[in-house]
């Protein structure tokens, strides 16, 4: 559900970037900062097939009805960066990149493609990518955070993000709030600030939770104050809960400076 997701929001990024007649180039960078190894156990696509997958569609079909209506054809530049904190990952994902990397060459005329590929944690990796997109004057930038938990990504980072890349950058991050809320320790306030520490919430954030007895009324306070502090990332922020039937309920949330990218995603 989550790649679906993913796959039509992409899809419609793409047509709504892509529409100006007298466009002739879109340049974009899409960030897939826990990338994994490109298709799962079953040969599932994972991101960044998805992503090639739909820039490959979308280039070819927008082109087809650039024709059709007289137009010029539409050059898409996309640069790709890649990461993993596992080098043996990334090793497999290039394995099975390499043959839908042939694919768009031979077959999307009006697609180019560029891949980095990184092994790092992706907040120690975060600044020199950051950099590199400044240096390389990027306004459209995508950044996909499919992290494992709900701790390998800062507050600070999500904020940066949206502030260096402004109007055009957005973010998908994927947080694990019910594990989250599972582990936190309502009778102990110093591990409770410290496990919250990531998200940048502190004591006074917490007041409302002080006094709740009952433990649901304390969760969904809990909840909420999570939320919030998420919602001080960006000016538009969207969240689409998913229920994993065998594990953990996790949110899918999207980061957006304009209103356009939220009424994309809604």
């Amino acid at each position: 559900r989550k790649l679906k997701v993913l796959r039509e929001y992409f899809e419609e990024y793409l047509r709504v970037r892509c529409v100006r007649p007298q466009q002739a180039r879109f340049k974009l960078c899409v960030v897939d900062g826990f990338a994994g190894g490109g298709r799962y156990e079953n040969g599932e696509p994972g991101s960044p097939i998805v992503i090639l997958e739909t820039l490959i569609q979308l280039s070819n079909e927008i082109n087809i009805e650039r024709r059709v209506n007289g137009k010029a054809p539409l050059e898409i530049r996309c640069r790709l960066i890649l990461n993993d904190a596992k080098p043996s990952v990334i090793a497999l994902l290039k394995e099975n990149l390499a043959p839908l990397l042939a694919a768009a060459r031979e077959k999307a005329p009006h697609l180019v493609i560029e891949v980095d590929y990184h092994s790092e944690r992706f907040e120690t990796v975060y600044p020199d990518i950051r950099q590199t997109l400044l240096n390389e004057h990027f306004g459209n930038v995508l950044f996909n955070l499919d992290q494992c938990g709900d701790k390998m990504v800062d507050m600070k980072t999500l904020s940066n993000i949206l502030r260096t890349f402004k109007p055009s950058g957005e973010i998908f991050l994927t947080f694990m709030i019910k594990s989250l809320l599972t582990f936190l320790q309502k009778n102990d306030p110093i591990a409770l600030q410290d496990r919250l520490s990531h998200l940048d919430i502190n004591s006074n954030n917490l007041a409302p939770l002080d006094g709740m007895l009952s433990k649901n009324e304390w969760l969904g306070t809990a909840e909420k104050i999570v939320f919030d502090a998420f919602r001080g990332c960006a000016p538009f922020v969207s969240t689409f809960s998913l229920h994993n039937p065998e594990g953990w309920k996790y949110w899918l949330i999207h980061f957006s400076n304009v209103p356009r990218a939220r009424q994309v995603y809604t």
